[in-house]
């Protein structure tokens, strides 16, 4: 796949999940607590994440630093900035080769770290780039069997283990604050669309019944037992 090619399937995989309502509540809710003070987003996408953060915590916010490396989703983050006047930089470029000269107290990614080759240099970034005791909050895709169609289209490196990303992160210098498995249905759905089926692309019917019917009773259950496994991994670090 092409650069352009890939540029409009990652911005259109990303409008299929605006609909998702309760998923993108669901993801700004783990980051909620770190939100404060002068925060960075790395692969803000379209900002479907970006909005919810800008709409319930801009009193809490100094300055939200949006790094984004493709166009085609610039052009709604800019909608987004025009909106939140002096709230909004936006920086088009590729973490970590493109960073703002300041630090943060808290960085945040949804499923951007398997996307960089060398994530080792950088989790050391996030880790220079923040301020002493700030956050760094990383939600990422779990498990490497269930590597398939949809990581290779993606363009993922990996898949992530718990135990392998706390290691890493504890060597890049920080302490691990929380790490837990999310969306054990997800776990099953991926296998099944991308290890036997090799699905090129999400389907709309599935996320529709996923956020409507599955997600608000299972993020319930998964706040009182946390899953052994899961489609993705969200894991916070802190620098002391």
């Amino acid at each position: 796949m092409n650069k352009s090619n890939n540029s409009q399937f990652i911005e259109n995989d990303q409008k299929l999940m605006t609909d998702a309502v309760n998923y993108r509540k669901y993801l700004y809710s783990l980051i909620e607590p770190y939100i404060n003070g002068d925060v960075l987003e790395v692969g803000s996408g379209i900002g479907n994440i970006t909005e919810a953060v800008l709409r319930n915590k801009a009193s809490a916010i100094k300055t939200l630093f949006c790094i984004e490396p493709q166009r085609l989703c610039i052009k709604s983050l800019q909608t987004l900035s025009n909106k939140y006047k002096g709230k909004v930089n936006i920086i088009e470029g590729s973490f970590p080769s493109s960073v703002p000269n300041k630090h943060f107290n808290c960085i945040y990614s949804f499923n951007v770290l398997e996307h960089i080759e060398n994530d080792y240099i950088a989790l050391k970034t996030h880790y220079n780039l923040l301020s002493a005791g700030g956050y760094i909050c990383l939600f990422v895709p779990a498990f490497p069997m269930l590597f398939g169609s949809m990581d290779h289209y993606l363009q993922h490196h990996r898949r992530y283990r718990k135990t392998q990303l706390s290691k890493q992160l504890k060597d890049a210098g920080f302490t691990i604050v929380s790490s837990r498995y999310c969306n054990i249905t997800g776990f099953f759905g991926w296998f099944i669309n991308n290890r036997i089926l090799k699905i090129t692309s999400q389907k709309r019917g599935q996320i529709y019944i996923f956020d409507k019917f599955i997600l608000p009773i299972q993020s319930t259950f998964e706040k009182l037992i946390p899953p052994p496994i899961g489609q993705n991994l969200f894991i916070v670090g802190k620098k002391n």
